[in-house]
């Protein structure tokens, strides 16, 4: 979680095109998703990305002013970047 909430900070994060369409969808701001990452919490398992270096985890935190719990899945790449793969609310 240091790593995410340092690379989220410093704004080194990408979202995958993915992430756009859910945010969309779900009407979930990608500002809040940010703030996920900021201050949230690793849920589940830490994975292997698909390639050497990366790990894949989904962070989740409550979103600002609700009582609704948004998950970002989320790949660190070889510790530079963060990659947005998609947003989720998890009470649904």
């Amino acid at each position: 979680m240091k790593i995410i909430r340092r690379l989220a900070t410093e704004g080194k994060v990408d979202f995958a095109f993915h992430a756009f369409e859910r945010s969309d969808e779900r009407d979930i701001a990608l500002p809040d998703a940010l703030a996920v990452l900021r201050q949230g919490e690793i849920e589940g398992e830490i994975v292997a990305g698909n390639s050497p270096g990366e790990w894949k985890c989904k962070v989740t935190d409550t979103a600002l002013g609700s009582s609704r719990s948004i998950g970002v899945v989320v790949v660190v790449v070889r510790e530079p970047r963060l990659f947005i793969v998609t947003v989720e609310w998890e009470d649904t």
